[in-house]
């Protein structure tokens, strides 16, 4: 039933040449290689154009191109003047385009500028698009959805490929307000026609629309769940704190996999999927041909955490309640799923409370009463009334009292998860790197790795600190059993990518934290003896057990301060918590500039009218948001891990839009803020 949906998305992607930005007026017009495709041939066999149709459903379609051009570039269509790729006397300088947000300028050009401009450009780039249809594997040209999802996801790639350049990212949607790319407005694009075309529209009402039947319309619906910060805040240990930002942003990013599978991954505003790791790692899984595009994943991208818990998507108004109960209901069954192998896990390998059944009222209560869900959708352009809903009506304000004492049980399934989590993170992401995922888990242990990395060219601190765990190990053999499994497993991604030798773990250097895993001859035999003691000689044998663990810990520490009389460097730790300021500012579009910052010089155009518009404030557009979106994701998923966890002796614990939570090292902590500062501005290195 949802056919024609697809190929209005289909459309939408490609109702502009891919590589309009290069071409001149002779081939800016045309559309895409769209006719071509397999999937749209029912749409050629009966001469089906948007661009040209006077049926009613496809003119409507149409729309998506006017309202995302319109809502985007203002009055800027209108203007019969144009900017050509290489033009003029300047023909080296390739397109001015400009920063959506700040309007800063920059000069694009292509790698085969002059191979292009030396050839008939139209020929040339039509070449090319020919080269990029005939890229799509084989094994989707079939299946709409597929063919749609490499669109969307591959292209992109594939066309940087065919040019042999990334900067065709930055590739223009309009050489006149060149502030936006081509692959942010096709994607919008798509997210109206299929909205507007409806999710259920036939073949038959393309033919002839019923006379009393309404036509579809596109709805901006955002959906949120909670508790999220109540849960990262119970951490009460460092890998609690990753635990727990991970659980939520898998959540989140299943939600957003499965509500993409049906209505399409265009559809979401915010987050942006493209690029996301998670998002990739199941798209693989789906398309494994789609490789050749889509690097998969490693394991420190698959566990940076950074989806948010607030969705925003375009979906067709008939079809809004049944996506957000769908986004429910996915969220409720995998959180339901990740109970079962937490459960599984400690009935067969810890023995953990062997008298609760997994069906028990208990267990159950626990995992039900964690969640609570909100959605409200308001319709893009006219309607009568907005389409609202909230879990906790003002009728029912008593249940979300209960509901919010029923969070302190909420918090024990949240603590027992969280604690968990590290033992089935293979099954639930369906990769078999075990000890990565190990060594990708957070640790106190960025102290000394930040020590070993700012001291990295003396090779006496690195001596030193072998030398301290040695003598330690020595005077205590049984530390080196509490560190077997952990010496190649710091969870800083700088040391765990073998740039220092691991026989050696950073908990030798805390006595405490060594000690409270101990486990001796003699305190097996106190422990054996309390178990079987009577309850007057229990409190003796315990303070005994208090007592030898003490003297172990005194031991350990008088070593560890004659390596380090004046600072251990495994007792300083620095957790850094923060988001971008005006935000809020931004996505309004209170910010923005006048027209006039985001036009390129080349452009004039003698009307007192267009003086006037370049004066008027620039809107924040669909395609705008859209690619605000991708920058933010750009920030948190590639920018931030690279600096917290590569440039320095880091580890990031969440990084979503403009959010950042990290734990660093003393050594490190004020540049690495800098940088992150200095790259959220996107000023210079």
């Amino acid at each position: 039933m949802s056919e024609e949906y697809w190929r209005a998305k289909i459309w939408g992607l490609l109702h502009d040449p891919v590589l309009k930005a290069l071409h001149s007026n002779s081939g800016r017009g045309k559309n895409s290689f769209w006719p071509k495709l397999e999937v749209m041939k029912p749409w050629v066999e009966k001469s089906w154009n948007p661009e040209e149709s006077s049926g009613k459903a496809l003119k409507h379609i149409k729309l998506a191109d006017y309202i995302a051009s319109a809502s985007d570039r203002g009055a800027i269509g209108s203007v019969s003047a144009s900017i050509n790729y290489g033009q003029g006397n300047n023909s080296e300088q390739g397109l001015e385009i400009f920063h959506l947000l700040s309007g800063a300028k920059r000069n694009f050009k292509i790698k085969q500028h002059s191979q292009m401009l030396a050839a008939n450009r139209k020929n040339y780039l039509e070449f090319k698009e020919q080269k990029l249809l005939e890229a799509i594997p084989a094994e989707v040209r079939t299946d709409l959805k597929g063919v749609f999802w490499w669109l969307w996801r591959c292209l992109p790639a594939a066309t940087c490929q065919e040019f042999d350049d990334e900067s065709l990212m930055l590739m223009p949607a309009e050489t006149r307000l060149p502030d936006s790319s081509i692959w942010s407005h096709a994607s919008i694009t798509a997210a109206l026609a299929g909205a507007l075309a409806g999710y259920d529209l036939t073949m038959a009402e393309i033919e002839h629309w019923p006379a009393n039947k309404t036509l579809s319309h596109p709805y901006l619906a955002s959906f949120t769940f909670t508790p999220v910060q109540e849960l990262i805040k119970a951490s009460r240990k460092m890998r609690d704190f990753w635990a727990g930002s991970w659980l939520l942003h898998y959540l989140s990013a299943k939600v957003c996999w499965e509500v993409s599978k049906k209505y399409g991954p265009d559809c979401f505003l915010y987050p942006s999927l493209y690029q996301q790791p998670l998002i990739d790692h199941w798209l693989l899984q789906e398309f494994s041909k789609f490789d050749q595009w889509i690097k998969q994943p490693d394991t420190n991208q698959l566990l940076t955490a950074g989806f948010p818990n607030v969705l925003v998507l375009v979906l067709p108004k008939d079809k809004v309640k049944a996506a957000m109960q769908m986004a429910k209901q996915t969220l409720l069954e995998e959180w339901a799923r990740i109970g079962h192998l937490v459960f599984e896990e400690l009935q067969t390998k810890r023995h953990w409370m062997p008298d609760l059944a997994e069906d028990s009222k208990t267990w159950q209560g626990w995992l039900e009463s964690q969640w609570q869900f909100y959605w409200t959708a308001l319709p893009i352009g006219k309607e009568d009334k907005s389409l609202k809903n909230a879990a906790i009506p003002k009728e029912r304000e008593t249940e979300f009292l209960e509901w919010q004492n029923a969070q302190n049980q909420a918090y024990i399934t949240n603590e027992t998860v969280k604690r968990v989590l590290e033992k089935f993170l293979d099954k639930l992401l369906k990769i078999e790197e075990k000890d990565a995922i190990a060594a990708s888990y957070p640790d106190l242990t960025a102290g000394v790795a930040g020590y070993l990395k700012v001291h990295e060219k003396d090779i006496n601190h690195e001596l030193r600190f072998k030398d301290a765990c040695k003598a330690i190990i020595i005077k205590h053999p049984w530390a080196k059993g509490v560190i077997q499994e952990m010496k190649n497993k710091w969870g800083i991604p700088w040391i765990d990518k073998e740039n220092l030798p691991q026989r050696f773990h950073p908990r030798l250097l805390n006595a405490g934290w060594l000690v409270e895993d101990a486990e001796t001859p003699e305190l097996e035999k106190l422990q054996d003896k309390l178990k079987a003691a009577n309850e007057q000689n229990q409190e003796i044998i315990r303070r005994e057990i208090s007592e030898l663990r003490k003297n172990y810990r005194q031991e350990i520490q008088k070593i560890i301060d004659s390596f380090y009389p004046g600072n251990n460097p495994a007792d300083w730790y620095v957790l850094a918590a923060g988001d971008g300021d005006s935000m809020s500012e931004w996505l309004q579009g209170i910010k923005l500039k006048e027209y006039r910052y985001y036009i390129p010089s080349e452009l004039s155009v003698p009307l007192e009218s267009f003086q006037k518009f370049l004066e008027v404030k620039k809107r924040m557009g669909p395609s705008t948001h859209n690619a605000l979106s991708r920058a933010l994701l750009d920030f948190s998923n590639q920018l931030v891990p690279y600096l917290t966890q590569q440039r320095y002796a880091g580890r990031l614990i969440y990084a979503g839009g403009d959010d950042v939570l990290a734990y660093t090292n003393l050594w490190e902590w004020d540049n690495w803020l800098w940088d992150i500062r200095q790259c959220f501005r996107g000023d210079k290195d």
